[in-house]
């Protein structure tokens, strides 16, 4: 199978909103300003993988997700915020995934004490012995807030779309092992400050895994229109 992370993009690219040679124009370009190591031509039966990907995307299955991560409060300071990641685990567990939770503190708020929750991070190894050292992340953060995050915060636009999306592509790669490397991560505490994706930046520089990054893509508010 020919390499997929180039195909990424044109997942990111479903949402009927975003079906415009402007938006696949802008990703192009940015591929080529991050002097990433495509080929200069598109590999032989490089489309038809895209489209076989692109065939078994299930709208109905984001959709549920989206809805189910919608119940829960995903308020960091909520106690139900664990409830979600649970969820999120098993959803990425059902695909033959390996999720490991990355501890984040967030600092206290006026009468609020620190709390502590999870990134969720999950590795889809390589399939190619050499390719395989090349890292590309997807990614969103899951929780959320509202104007009365105490008694609900259910983010569904914000960032439940991007979450769902994240598990979606999880599953598609998962069955559609790419030659590359794919970590997928589910940030906490990010409305409070981006203190999940910092703490993984941190860890990343601090043990060097940081050099494999060749791409990070980040889904925020998808379902926005």
């Amino acid at each position: 199978m020919e390499d997929l992370h180039i195909s990424l993009f044109y997942l990111t690219l479903r949402n009927d909103q975003l079906k415009k040679k402007s938006v696949l124009s802008k990703a192009t370009k940015y591929a080529t300003k991050s002097k990433l190591n495509y080929p200069e031509s598109i590999p032989e039966g490089f489309k038809e993988i895209v489209k076989k990907i692109l065939s078994e995307l299930s709208c109905d299955l984001w959709w549920e997700d989206l809805k189910q991560l919608a119940t829960f409060n995903r308020w960091s300071f909520s106690p139900d915020l664990i409830n979600a990641e649970r969820f999120i685990v098993s959803r990425l567990e059902s695909f033959g995934l390996k999720p490991e939770t990355m501890p984040v503190e967030v600092p206290a708020k006026r009468t609020l004490n620190t709390t502590r929750s999870n990134n969720i991070i999950t590795i889809l190894e390589g399939s190619n012995s050499t390719r395989k050292n090349d890292h590309y992340i997807v990614s969103a953060h899951y929780d959320s807030i509202s104007q009365n995050p105490e008694k609900k915060a259910p983010g569904a636009v914000d960032n439940a779309s991007g979450a769902a999306a994240v598990i979606e592509m999880a599953r598609l790669m998962a069955i559609n092992r790419p030659q590359s490397t794919v970590v997928f991560i589910f940030y906490t505490g990010e409305e409070q400050g981006y203190h999940g994706s910092k703490r993984y930046v941190n860890e990343a520089l601090a043990n060097e895994t940081s050099e494999a990054i060749r791409l990070a893509i980040i889904l925020d508010m998808i379902g926005y229109m």
